[in-house]
């Protein structure tokens, strides 16, 4: 078991009755972006209670920040190899 992962934290946004995502430090939120991410509680809960009255901070999962990873990663061959982006 690897303990030198460094928890993360996010701002996850109630945006409809039990519809739940994370903020992503744009004007939209959607599921096609990166969520923002900080490294304490606190910066998270402090963004949260600026911007939202649904956010909660809360530690953004290992599995999700895998996933964005290998995003930017084929993200940045594709741009390497002047592959268009999708629309």
């Amino acid at each position: 078991m690897e303990t030198n992962k460094k928890i993360k934290y996010g701002v996850y946004v109630e945006i409809d009755t039990n519809e739940w995502m994370w903020d992503s430090g744009t004007h939209q939120i959607s599921p096609a972006q990166p969520p923002l991410l900080f490294d304490t509680e606190e910066e998270a809960q402090t963004y949260s209670n600026k911007k939202w009255k649904t956010g909660r901070a809360l530690e953004y999962p290992e599995y999700l920040k895998q996933h964005w990873r290998e995003y930017e990663q084929e993200r940045a061959k594709k741009i390497a190899d002047n592959v268009p982006p999708e629309l």
